[in-house]
């Protein structure tokens, strides 16, 4: 459903910046601004919906509210329980590269040579076989 609006948006979007023909602009406009007034006095002529909507975002931000205590009791209940939940938030800590590391940690390559074990450069460079002695053909 949220996709169908979403497609529906951006398919009025496009087509609002397609170019029309000269004459149909104004008049457009002229009927966009007369859906603007009109929408502006929805809530005068439509009393009754009015108050129902307000009524209703009322009671949604009542419950919404009631959730975000219980919710705040619950978070609670469950650092009372646990005490290692008890302290401050705490971030992170990433260890520069002037830092220590602990002893089993790896360390950070910092010129690109480091990275080759003695075995590595060991290997005698050999020229690569070639199937076929001429020209290859795509």
């Amino acid at each position: 459903m949220f996709f169908v609006l979403r497609l529906v948006f951006w398919l009025a979007l496009v087509c609002l910046l397609l170019p029309g023909v000269g004459g149909d602009a104004g008049r457009h406009i002229s009927s966009v601004e007369q859906t603007a007034t009109d929408a502006k006095g929805f809530c005068q002529r439509n009393a009754a919906v009015c108050e129902d909507a307000r009524a209703t975002m009322t009671l949604v931000l009542a419950k919404l509210k009631s959730g975000a205590q219980a919710a705040q009791a619950w978070l609670d209940e469950q650092k009372r329980q646990n005490p290692e939940l008890r302290g401050p938030v705490r971030e992170a800590k990433i260890p520069s590269m002037d830092q220590s590391l602990p002893a089993g940690a790896p360390r950070p390559v910092v010129k690109w040579h480091d990275n080759l074990r003695a075995t590595d450069r060991d290997i005698p460079w050999q020229e690569p076989q070639t199937a076929s002695p001429g020209p290859r053909r795509l």
